[in-house]
């Protein structure tokens, strides 16, 4: 069996965006353009470890940083006019 890695989100924006678009959908992985995320976009994500509770500690995403999508990635670069 492979190991699963789940986390709690627990960044508010984050939340709301996410329950909003896939909360009607299976509960599965999902393209992160179906959240408004960019393939050339880069995220970081902050985790926490949960104090424990009934004997487990749960993992959280504290907060979600969506890097702003490098330019080179939007556009060709054009050699500078003379």
């Amino acid at each position: 069996m492979m190991p699963t890695n789940r986390a709690w989100i627990t960044d508010p924006a984050w939340t709301t965006r996410i329950v909003r678009k896939l909360l009607p959908l299976e509960r599965v992985a999902h393209p992160q353009e179906m959240v408004g995320i960019s393939k050339a976009s880069e995220i970081l994500f902050t985790i926490s470890l949960g104090e424990a509770f009934k004997g487990y500690c749960y993992k959280l995403v504290a907060a979600i940083v969506v890097l702003p999508t490098p330019l080179n990635a939007t556009r060709s670069v054009q050699a500078p006019r003379k």
